[in-house]
């Protein structure tokens, strides 16, 4: 997993990325060098359980992907199924194209998740 983690951080403007379980366990991570593992895992955990307890009575489930905008970068949260791909880029994102090669690569991480299970 961490070979297509490292192959999504190839992407323009994504400094990087990891999967965790839907209840915060962190499975992977590839994280550049100005972002602090522990943090991001903590951050990342505490994102989702909430999503998914604040988004239930409105969605039923966790959207498949969820993007939070800030002044420094973006973060992005993409359902796997059974855990969540968490991608941490810079601002400059482009989202037509940049999202698209993010999302491919979610894909075949998901196929390696489920293949796992």
């Amino acid at each position: 997993m961490k070979d297509l983690l490292k192959n999504l951080n190839e992407v323009p403007c994504v400094q990087g990325s990891m999967v965790i379980t839907d209840d915060g366990i962190m499975v992977a991570a590839v994280l550049g060098p100005e972002l602090d593992e522990d943090t991001v895992a903590a951050l990342s955990s505490s994102m989702v359980m909430t999503m998914r307890r604040s988004l239930r009575p409105f969605c039923g489930e966790i959207p498949d992907e969820i993007l939070l905008t800030a002044d420094r970068g973006k973060l992005i949260f993409l359902s796997l199924g059974v855990a969540y791909l968490v991608v941490v880029t810079k601002k400059h994102l482009k989202l037509e194209s940049d999202l698209v090669e993010i999302r491919s690569i979610a894909r075949k991480i998901r196929h390696r998740c489920e293949m796992s299970v």
